[in-house]
């Protein structure tokens, strides 16, 4: 098993692109993966669905992407 950290990245649509915006809270949680996901993926994305994930990142509505380093 290998441990990752998470960054959440909330961005929102300015003229038909994503940008990044200020978060809500705390942006980082670490978690343990039995496989990396795919760098910007669906994949990745539903990491923010882990339970350590801030909350306010796993209710966001807007765009916005996962990224994630070996720890």
């Amino acid at each position: 098993m290998m441990r990752i950290r998470c960054t959440f990245r909330p961005q929102a649509w300015v003229n038909d692109n994503a940008i990044d915006v200020d978060p809500e809270g705390p942006t980082n949680w670490d978690m343990n993966v039995e496989t990396l996901p795919d760098p910007n993926s669906h994949e990745s994305d539903e990491l923010r669905n882990d339970p350590a994930a801030p909350v306010w990142a796993q209710n966001w509505h807007g765009p916005f992407e996962v990224d994630f380093e070996l720890v």
